[in-house]
């Protein structure tokens, strides 16, 4: 995510629109953190910080202890809390730049899709969305830097669960 960015950012002009694909399972990636790992993240202010943190996830998994260090126990979910971390961090730095670029992340929700093994309540047009409004977003937009599903902004401090249908609403 970090790479390709660096490399295509100063390609891009301005009023330009970053749309990274996160998830709500990045609620599980905090929700099963220890909460001296919670607290660490959420005084998290770079990237650095960001790519520690996943990098000790995956070295305490390689190792089989992820979740007796606090860091959790889905590689899923900590990856997507790393795409949400990330996004506000980089649209600050475009703003610090004077770039007048876009950074948004979003949930494109349980899609019917093999990654879902078929499973997914949504179909594919509904999950691209999201994406879609995200990339159109107007100039001089306030949906900068969020995590964004169903055209709301959302946190990755919320709780989710599927209902009934199989549908993503709030836990």
């Amino acid at each position: 995510l970090l790479a390709v960015c660096h490399a295509l950012i100063p390609l891009m002009r301005d009023g330009g629109r970053i749309v990274h694909v996160a998830s709500r399972a990045a609620a599980w990636g905090y929700k099963f953190l220890s909460e001296e790992y919670k607290a660490k993240v959420d005084a998290y202010t770079t990237p650095d910080e960001v790519v520690a943190h996943i990098k000790a996830f995956v070295d305490a998994s390689k190792a089989g202890d992820s979740e007796e260090k606090g860091l959790g126990k889905s590689a899923y979910g900590t990856s997507k809390l790393g795409v949400v971390l990330l996004t506000p961090m980089m649209q600050k730095k475009l703003d610090s730049m004077g770039k007048k670029i876009v950074v948004n992340c979003c949930c494109p929700n349980y899609v019917n899709t093999d990654m879902t093994s078929g499973k997914g309540t949504k179909t594919v047009e509904f999950g691209a969305e999201v994406e879609v409004y995200l990339a159109n977003l107007p100039e001089g937009t306030d949906i900068r830097g969020k995590f964004v599903a169903e055209r709301e902004i959302i946190s990755y401090k919320e709780e989710w669960k599927l209902d009934d249908n199989g549908v993503i609403v709030r836990a």
